[in-house]
């Protein structure tokens, strides 16, 4: 949903928090609202930095195998 055209915009339903999260979760209010503390998160953030991670750890094992075998032919070589 946009928000004045430009960017996302959540509505938070009450109900639903009060209903389905313990009330260590939020705050009741006198006057009936309640304080919650929330943190969006981009889950596709996760994968980027565990693709990074997996490309990373190929790349080093892939360098590593190719320099042992190097290594293995030139002692070959000067044997």
């Amino acid at each position: 949903m946009l928000y004045d055209e430009y960017a996302n915009k959540w509505v938070i339903d009450k109900e639903y928090i009060v209903r389905n999260f313990p009330k260590t979760y939020y705050k009741l209010n006198l006057d009936g609202s309640i304080d919650v503390s929330m943190t969006a998160v981009f889950i596709n953030r996760k994968y980027i930095l565990s693709s990074r991670l997996l490309i990373t750890a190929v790349i080093t094992i892939s360098l590593g195998i190719f320099l042992t075998i190097l290594l293995i032919k030139r002692e070959k070589i000067n044997a």
